[in-house]
């Protein structure tokens, strides 16, 4: 009998660690989406408030001066205070079209790194701009 109770104890407790696991693994889920979501609403302002002048002429040589390829002044500005590898990112992400995974290849990194750190620099941008318009 204590043998029997010692097994449903065991099981019961499997059951419920999973359920939790289950829960966090949910959770974790629907933030990284909100997470997501946010990040691109973040591009879309900054993308479609600005006009962005002749971006394509931005070349490999001139990622340094990015800003000077803005036309929005106070973008221009948000843009300038950025780190050279910051401008990379966002010149192979948006200039070149090419994928996180093509980047982070070319990195060294992997895909998730490098999708948070374009998430952080737009966040730093937007942050950036939001304060000049206050």
């Amino acid at each position: 009998m204590s043998k029997e109770r010692e097994v449903n104890k065991r099981f019961v407790k499997y059951i419920e660690r999973s359920i939790i696991n289950h829960a966090i693994h949910h959770w974790k889920r629907s933030n990284q989406v909100i997470q997501v979501e946010l990040n691109e609403r973040i591009a879309n302002q900054l993308v479609s408030k600005e006009k962005i002048k002749d971006l394509e002429m931005l070349t490999e040589n001139n990622i340094a001066h990015m800003e000077d390829y803005i036309a929005n002044d106070r973008l221009a500005w948000c843009i300038s205070t950025i780190t050279k590898e910051e401008k990379q990112l966002m010149y192979d992400k948006y200039v070149t079209k090419r994928s996180d995974a093509e980047i982070a290849l070319g990195l060294g990194l992997s895909r998730q790194a490098v999708a948070k750190r374009r998430h952080q620099t737009l966040a730093k941008i937007l942050n950036m701009y939001q304060e000049e318009t206050k």
